[in-house]
């Protein structure tokens, strides 16, 4: 990796869009600027190349990682040794929060999947911020309890869809919503029919073969490993998912 740290004077010519990056973060948003800027100084930028290990599953959790630019994979190995990809953080998300707070290892491997850019903030930089500013603390168990929402709405999301079809229907779905750019068009996303296989528990070849039959409809485009939405409502239609907005889906009740 190439480590770049705002506290040294490399790092001034990216300081004002890495500040805005960073306030814009999920977990710090409500916070006030002083205490943003004073967290941004404590910040280390890591400019990992696809490939790139943030933290490894066991190992002590003494950061947590906002991701700025890019996508870094979660996945887990279980003690029969097979790996499984769990989901992939985009811009915006938080990762090794609740392993940090717990004073708990990392229940899985962190791993970038394309150029990114994340800041990493030292746990007793944290600690220290979270006894003084109660607000921090406040936004943290906020963040925690979004990721349990999250987690617990992906189960759902899987178990409500009663078929491969529709469970691969809605994870396109939750994955084009995470990657969202904020332009006003579908992005193309990278992945392997392997992972996505892994995040429904299907094989490489249903998964192709699904990924076909969703192109041929025109609900799909795929080139390589990259699919585009092209009908999301028809997309959501085949999940039998209520979409809510053009970003949101909604399980219905």
């Amino acid at each position: 990796m190439t480590f770049l740290s705002s506290r040294k004077s490399g790092a001034t010519n990216a300081g004002s869009t890495c500040f805005h990056s960073f306030g814009s973060q999920s977990l710090l948003s409500s916070l006030p600027v002083p205490v943003a800027r004073d967290l941004h100084r404590k910040l280390i930028l890591v400019r990992p190349n696809p490939g790139s290990i943030l933290y490894r599953q066991g190992e002590t959790a003494d950061s947590i990682f906002f991701v700025l630019e890019g996508r870094v994979k979660m996945v887990a190995t279980d003690m029969d040794g097979n790996t499984r990809l769990l989901r992939i953080a985009g811009p915006g998300e938080v990762l090794g929060l609740a392993a940090v707070v717990s004073a708990k290892t990392h229940l899985t491997t962190a791993q970038a999947t394309m150029p990114s850019v994340i800041a990493l903030l030292h746990q007793q930089d944290l600690a220290i911020q979270m006894r003084n500013c109660t607000q921090l603390s406040e936004a943290v168990a906020q963040c925690l309890a979004r990721e349990c929402e999250e987690r617990t709405s992906d189960m759902l999301l899987l178990r409500a869809a009663s078929s491969r079809s529709q469970q691969l229907a809605a994870i396109l779905l939750r994955l084009a919503d995470d990657g969202d750019t904020g332009v006003h068009r579908e992005p193309a996303l990278t992945y392997t029919h392997a992972e996505l296989g892994q995040l429904i528990g299907a094989s490489r070849e249903t998964i192709t073969r699904l990924m076909k039959q969703f192109e041929r409809r025109g609900v799909i485009k795929t080139k390589h490993s990259t699919f585009q939405i092209v009908d999301a409502q028809a997309l959501g239609e085949i999940a039998r998912l209520e979409l809510t907005s053009a970003k949101g889906i909604r399980l219905p009740i």
